[in-house]
């Protein structure tokens, strides 16, 4: 499975919600909301936002073993993680709901790589879901301009 190109591990922590899973073995989930922290050793810590139990995972292409990273939004807007064996998909979001056409558009690569996306379960998230995350994104971007003002390369 291709990595997906532009991952920069700063802007992919924070939180996230799980909009869709494919999973045979699950049960349909309802808020899933999750937080992920970058280590300084390159792992990768992850939280569901109900849970205080954190898993360590190396950030080396894999987000959580076995998933593997296959696409990545613009912005970090929305991340896809799949197992190899194409029996388990993850669709995250920084915002609770996803539009339609970026939902579409995340699918129709995810079926030609031979997940069965026409069994796909959207996850609903809670009607009061905290407000949405541009604050953390707008932060983010300020952080890489100032950057780039000084001539430095994130």
């Amino acid at each position: 499975m291709p990595k997906p190109q532009g991952l920069n591990l700063e802007h992919f922590t924070g939180p996230w919600y799980e909009v869709a899973f494919l999973d045979p073995k699950a049960r349909p989930r309802y808020g899933v909301r999750l937080e992920i922290q970058r280590q300084d050793d390159r792992t990768l810590r992850l939280r569901l936002a109900d849970s205080g139990r954190w898993y360590r995972q190396r950030a080396l292409g894999l987000i959580a073993q076995p998933e593997w990273l296959l696409e990545l939004g613009e912005q970090h807007s929305y991340a896809v993680l799949g197992a190899p064996g194409r029996q388990q998909l993850r669709i995250l979001s920084r915002l609770p709901v996803m539009d339609a056409e970026t939902f579409a558009g995340v699918l129709a690569p995810m079926q030609d790589q031979g997940f069965h996306t026409e069994q796909i379960q959207t996850v609903a998230q809670p009607e009061q879901a905290p407000a949405p995350l541009y604050a953390h994104l707008q932060a983010l971007q300020q952080q890489k301009r100032a950057h780039y003002r000084n001539g430095k390369q994130m």
